[in-house]
């Protein structure tokens, strides 16, 4: 199963004849909930009673996993005489996957573009309009489910002649983890000819 809930909403404004403001908060929570049954049967009967009980050799699993990650986003644009555009924004994001010393994560970004076509200055008549950009920001992306937690499985071994059934470490574990952090750094121009 998986729900998705967004919500994002954005306020325009002028401040006055050369200043605009735009203002935007939303909200994202995805949750993920996967459970998987599985069997299997070895030795069955050819063409008579072929249901994994009738089975020699009977197996089974079941494994079952859950992710709910919850973010918060914050972003201001101010516009100077349609032409300069200042943006800056934050993003919070939980995820159920961090490891249990580790809560929230924070995301930034910030950018500038400028319409240059627009300007008294700027005369060259092939470009309809000439737009500069430079933007910077940080994106993640957060652990698997049961990553950050001390996981264990089963086995078994021979000893003195008889299977012994075993718990072992799958998973040690990390009560710090958090997201897979990265930035960007971007820079270039818009033109229509």
């Amino acid at each position: 199963h998986r729900w998705t809930v967004d919500y994002a909403g954005t306020v325009d404004f002028d401040l006055n004849t050369d200043w605009t403001s735009r203002t935007s908060a939303g909200m994202q929570m995805n949750a993920r909930q996967r459970k998987t049954t599985s069997s299997g049967g070895e030795g069955l009967v050819a063409n008579n009673l072929n249901l994994v009980s009738a089975a020699a050799v009977t197996t089974g699993a079941e494994s079952s996993s859950e992710q709910t990650s919850l973010g918060f986003f914050l972003q201001e644009e101010v516009g100077w005489r349609d032409r300069v555009f200042l943006t800056g924004a934050v993003r919070i994001d939980d995820n159920s996957a961090f490891g249990s010393d580790f809560s929230m994560v924070v995301y930034p970004k910030a950018s500038v573009s400028w319409v240059l076509s627009d300007e008294d200055f700027f005369n060259i008549d092939m470009f309809e309009q000439l737009k500069l950009r430079f933007a910077w920001g940080k994106a993640g992306n957060a652990p698997g489910p049961f990553e950050a937690d001390r996981t264990y499985t089963t086995g078994n071994t021979a000893l003195d002649g008889a299977v012994v059934n075993l718990l072992l470490p799958s998973n040690y574990g990390n009560p710090d983890l958090k997201a897979e952090e990265g930035q960007e750094f971007e820079t270039g121009f818009d033109a229509s000819i």
